[in-house]
């Protein structure tokens, strides 16, 4: 008999908190600068562009109607679920503020997978290696790369939820 990994229910909450971690290191050019607190967090028209081109062409939320509806009108509903997407999983919380945070607290306790995270979060970025020359560099082939990336955005999330119910990282 072969090994079968468990898998562990993740709460919804921690998977929205994921959800937008992941969007911004992904979608945005600075992902990781704005987690970090470093640069400006999106405005909710940034957010809904960053939502429709991870989502692909079409619209990031449903939108009633068809094409008689004017652009304008489907543009502010896109902008609207993007405050609402961002809202929802953060303001119970404390907000942008509580996940830069939780961003911070993760650096401090663990500066090696954090270091690793903004390595990943960065290659898009001019002078920054690619994610298979990233993975090379830390001899891992690029599912384990996307798999520490997903632990890594895992633990933070963890923390936004969770910091007020003494959690701790280490367990």
């Amino acid at each position: 008999m072969g090994r079968h990994k468990h898998r562990l229910i993740i709460p919804k909450k921690v998977a929205r908190i994921m959800d937008i971690i992941s969007l911004l290191l992904d979608c945005h050019p600075a992902g990781y600068l704005v987690l970090c607190g470093r640069t400006e967090w999106p405005d909710d028209e940034e957010i809904a562009e960053m939502l429709r081109n991870r989502d692909g062409a079409g619209e990031s939320v449903h939108v009633q109607g068809g094409p008689d509806i004017p652009v304008a009108q489907r543009r502010v509903e896109a902008i609207e679920a993007a405050r609402h997407y961002v809202g929802g999983a953060l303001d119970h919380y404390g907000g942008t503020t509580a996940l830069i945070t939780a961003v911070k607290d993760f650096q401090r306790h663990d500066p090696q997978r954090c270091e690793l995270l903004r390595r990943i979060g960065t290659a898009g970025m001019p002078g920054a290696k690619s994610l298979e020359a990233l993975a090379g560099e830390y001899h891992m082939n690029l599912k384990t790369l996307y798999a520490y990336k997903h632990e890594a955005i895992k633990d933070i999330a963890y923390i936004v939820a969770y910091s007020g119910e003494e959690f701790d990282l280490a367990g």
